[in-house]
């Protein structure tokens, strides 16, 4: 795993505004419509626009890639995101980026890992990490998100594209 200098303190990132969202709603998902994975497919989010705080923006600016988006993922106790491929949709508009497998997404761990949080791509489970370290994948790669632990766990996700 990639690593970076950790330049922030979970206060930094406890109290954000983070909007919760259900990903049963995103096509993505269809195929996990029944319970329980309808009760459990939820994250808060936090987007970075361009006021966000200086912390995050320095995190960003260590990563070289175009036209980055960020944002902090927040997941509580017993929530997941199951296997799925992201599909870029709004953001290979935006920028206008016809093959997605030219699209980057990193995450960032925000702190260390607890028992039962679990980050998975493809076949590769990532379950024992430390604050400033790093995974990363391009395009519609396999993944997977879940927080099967007591303890809230925090990401910052970042998507840009090399040219």
């Amino acid at each position: 795993m990639q690593s970076i200098d950790v330049t922030w303190t979970s206060t930094d990132f406890l109290n954000l505004d983070y909007q919760f969202r259900e990903a049963k709603d995103d096509a993505q998902f269809n195929d996990y419509q029944f319970e329980p994975y309808l009760s459990v497919m939820k994250i808060g989010c936090f987007h970075c626009g361009a006021d966000a705080p200086s912390w995050i923006q320095c995190i960003g600016d260590q990563f070289d890639l175009h036209d980055k988006v960020l944002a902090i993922h927040y997941m509580q106790p017993g929530c997941l995101l199951p296997l799925h491929r992201d599909q870029y949709q709004f953001y290979s508009k935006k920028y206008a980026i016809e093959d997605i497998n030219k699209i980057k997404r990193i995450l960032v761990f925000l702190e260390q890992s607890q028992p039962g949080h679990i980050i998975q791509i493809e076949n590769q489970f990532y379950t024992d990490w430390q604050a400033g370290q790093c995974v990363q994948w391009t395009g519609d790669t396999l993944h997977a998100a879940y927080n099967l632990g007591t303890k809230k766990r925090f990401i910052l996700q970042i998507t840009g594209h090399q040219e």
